[in-house]
């Protein structure tokens, strides 16, 4: 429950945003508040009443927002790198299985692999973990006309 003079502050704030008038940083930091802590924690809060919280308090959140966003980011870093290297290692192994070049191991993969995904090769690599990585983006290149032509064989046999 807000009181009246969170309701007022808000009001206040609606008002400079309608007019485009300069905001303060309380009032900055309102307006963020939502977008910081759905970066942070993946939601956005429902029960935190932003005008209930003292300057203080909001740079306090906001230190902690962005320690949870660096954390989030290195652990994402990590996990791309892992999913990266499984991806390099599926394609060695199937280059050593007899493939002998990794066309022929991305064809393999992907002939493999059509049936389930159909036209979205990049659904295969999101589920890889790689389609947003510099190397997903590299394969992603090598692997669509491979993948164009699995599905039309596959289609072609069916």
């Amino acid at each position: 429950m807000m009181t009246e003079s969170q309701i007022q502050e808000q009001n206040e704030l609606e008002s400079k945003l309608a007019h485009n008038y300069e905001l303060t940083h309380r009032e900055n930091m309102i307006l963020l508040y939502s977008d910081f802590h759905k970066d942070a924690y993946g939601f956005r809060p429902r029960t935190i009443n932003v005008y209930a919280l003292t300057t203080e308090e909001l740079d306090a959140d906001f230190d902690r927002f962005e320690r949870v966003c660096a954390e989030n980011r290195l652990e994402e870093l990590a996990a791309e790198a892992e999913a990266d290297n499984k991806f390099k290692t599926l394609i060695a192994n199937t280059i050593q299985m007899g493939a002998g070049d990794e066309v022929t191991a991305l064809r393999w993969i992907a002939e493999g692999e059509v049936e389930q995904y159909g036209y979205d090769y990049e659904h295969f690599l999101w589920n890889q973990g790689i389609l947003y990585s510099t190397y997903g983006k590299e394969i992603a290149q090598k692997i669509a006309p491979i993948w164009g032509k699995a599905l039309y064989k596959s289609e072609k046999a069916a």
